[in-house]
């Protein structure tokens, strides 16, 4: 009786450790199916991300998914190596497409000819070529990823280096261009100069001729009045800054001939006058 009891309890043991057993299995099994519907759904997320890429034809939304996708792949790394992969895979994907994309790029803003002046469109070029690196976009080359900021940088640094070249070149423009017009300002100040002393010149010439006296004129008043008016002139020429000092020098002589001979005729006229007056006194 008692043997019986206590193989009664084994099996009862056993029972509850099979049930135990199957109920632990039944776990299990039902995690690991979740997990891997979890994980299938997270790769057909991946699956739908690709092809919604290659079904926009616009870069910028294509750009959109690209990253969009690169922060779940960080997001969803916990599920595991076969979801990383199909994210690895999908990027791969999409970075092919935009490696093409790029390389058009870059060679849309690569100047063949580094002749060029145009300074405002090297600098567009150096922006333009800034932004493509910021993307991160890759190439691959021997299945081992290659960015283009070599390349980038390697444009970039021969655009500066022509950039400088051309502000130089300004400069030096600028320069010339500064003197030609000092020069130039120069000429026409010295031209104004020699003209208005030309001017001043001719005015006082014709003053001279102007007060010339008429010959035979025996009124001593229109004399005293004409050699004034030369004394006058004299001295104006003599502090004029403006004429030069030989036509100073000519038209002084010429005021004090005519002032040496008005004063000799004057002097006769006086003689003569005296001489009259007294050739008809008592």
């Amino acid at each position: 009786m008692k043997k019986q009891k206590i193989a009664i309890i084994l099996l009862s043991v056993i029972a509850v450790v099979a049930i135990v057993f199957a109920a632990v299995l039944f776990y299990q099994k039902r995690q690991n199916d979740l997990e891997q519907q979890m994980i299938q759904e997270k790769i057909n997320e991946v699956q739908t991300m690709l092809v919604q890429f290659h079904n926009e034809t616009n870069q910028i939304e294509q750009l959109v998914i690209m990253e969009t996708t690169k922060y779940m792949s960080e997001v969803n790394s916990q599920y595991g190596e076969e979801v990383t992969l199909a994210y690895d895979s999908a990027l791969l994907e999409m970075n092919i497409v935009f490696s093409d994309y790029i390389e058009d790029l870059i060679a849309s803003y690569t100047f063949e000819d580094l002749s060029t002046k145009e300074k405002e469109k090297l600098n567009e070029a150096i922006e333009n070529l800034n932004s493509i690196k910021v993307l991160g976009i890759y190439e691959k080359v021997n299945n081992e990823e290659k960015s283009y900021d070599e390349q980038i940088d390697s444009l970039i640094d021969s655009y500066q280096t022509r950039i400088a070249e051309i502000e130089k070149e300004q400069e030096a423009e600028k320069a010339e261009e500064e003197a030609r017009i000092a020069e130039e300002e120069t000429r026409i100040a010295e031209e104004e100069a020699a003209n208005a002393r030309i001017a001043r010149e001719a005015e006082y010439e014709n003053k001279i001729e102007a007060n010339k006296m008429a010959e035979g004129t025996d009124d001593i008043s229109i004399y005293s009045a004409v050699i004034e008016t030369y004394n006058n002139l004299l001295a104006e020429i003599l502090a004029d800054k403006v004429i030069s000092s030989g036509a100073r020098e000519t038209l002084s002589g010429k005021i004090n001939t005519l002032i040496a001979q008005y004063d000799s005729e004057q002097y006769a006229l006086i003689n003569i006058a005296r001489m009259n007056a007294m050739a008809v006194s008592p």
